[in-house]
């Protein structure tokens, strides 16, 4: 009988022992690195300062994920730096194979306890195929400059270490208004593009693939608002957007006037772009552009491809007059062509 309960004893053992040397020998240690310096990178500030990841109450929040040879999640982790200076560092325990690595970089208010407001928004993570990287509800500035990284790697052995230097997934947009008060009669500024992009999915081998929407080419999303009234002691007003790649997509201005007691609206001509990962671009609208016989005028710039001139101005970033939602817009206002100057056309409905 007792010889009988030491068999049975050593065959539990065994059976343990087995299972974990079993672990032992297929799962490995895989520390990643993410250095997030080349996300901004490409881009130049208006100002000294603007880009700077994190303000005080903000942080940089680091997603890496492991995806094997059938795009199912194997591991994943999430850091917090301060800022696109810092390097984050995160451990993966991964049994042997071949795997997508994503390393995702984003900026949060908050802590890594407790964030209050986020502008991207991760989901599906369970495949890749069904991973989705969406905009929040908030327009960000320059805070919502999203970076992407990937790469294949094999975990054969232990130890292993490697670094991901994610670049920017999108384009900075920079809206100047100059000018603002010289006509009183106008209250507001806009600028509507007519395409946008809510969420990026993902290729089993890493690559990222904007969603489109084009609502029949109507200017429906706003990315930079002005308020007048906001800006008393100041003659223009600068702001930034992140817009995910986007083929021809067509940005105008609108502004809002009375005339008889009866607001309209009023847009320049479209200028059509197609958005590349890492480019930046300067839009401008002058009131009175003295250079152009005082007229309105509106351009658009590449900044960091080419050089381009700044001319001084008493500004201010407007996203220092709080969030608004990245909604479709309308507002009902009645249309009609600006009296203002006869470059200014009536809005297309």
């Amino acid at each position: 009988m007792k010889k009988i309960l030491y068999l049975a004893v050593m065959i539990v053992v065994a059976f343990f022992a087995s299972c974990s040397n079993k672990e032992i020998e297929v799962g490995y240690s895989l520390n990643v690195k993410v250095d997030p310096s080349e996300v901004v990178a490409p881009f130049k500030p208006w100002s000294a300062g603007d880009l700077d990841a994190c303000p005080e109450g903000y942080m940089l929040r680091v997603h890496v994920f492991a995806y094997n040879s059938e795009g199912v999640l194997k591991g994943s982790a999430v850091s917090y730096v301060n800022n696109y200076g810092s390097i984050a560092s995160v451990d993966l325990h991964l049994p042997i194979g071949a795997y997508t690595l994503l390393a995702v970089t984003d900026v949060i208010k908050g802590t890594e306890q407790n964030t209050s407001t986020e502008y991207w928004s991760f989901s599906g993570q369970e495949n890749i195929t069904t991973l989705k990287v969406a905009k929040t509800q908030w327009i960000s500035y320059s805070r919502g400059i999203l970076g992407i990284a990937n790469i294949q790697q094999t975990v054969s052995s232990q130890n292993l270490s490697l670094t991901l230097k994610p670049k920017a997934a999108g384009a900075l947009i920079i809206s100047h208004i100059w000018n603002l008060h010289y006509y009183n009669t106008v209250s507001e500024y806009q600028l509507l593009v007519n395409r946008n992009s809510d969420f990026m999915s993902f290729s089993t081998d890493g690559s990222y693939m904007p969603s489109i929407k084009n609502n029949n080419n109507s200017y429906d999303w706003r990315i930079h608002l002005v308020d007048v009234a906001d800006y008393k002691n100041y003659t223009g007003a600068y702001a930034y957007c992140f817009l995910l790649p986007v083929s021809n997509m067509g940005f105008r201005y609108v502004y809002t006037y009375t005339d008889g007691g009866t607001k309209k609206r009023g847009t320049t001509g479209a200028i059509t772009l197609t958005l590349k990962a890492g480019e930046e671009y300067l839009m401008e609208l002058d009131m009175c552009n003295t250079e152009e016989n005082n007229d309105i005028t509106f351009y658009a710039y590449t900044i960091n491809t080419n050089s381009s001139s700044r001319r001084s101005g008493n500004f201010v970033e407007s996203m220092g007059h709080g969030q608004f939602s990245m909604t479709r817009w309308g507002d009902g206002l009645n249309v009609s062509s600006a009296k203002i100057v006869d470059l200014i056309d009536a809005i297309d409905e």
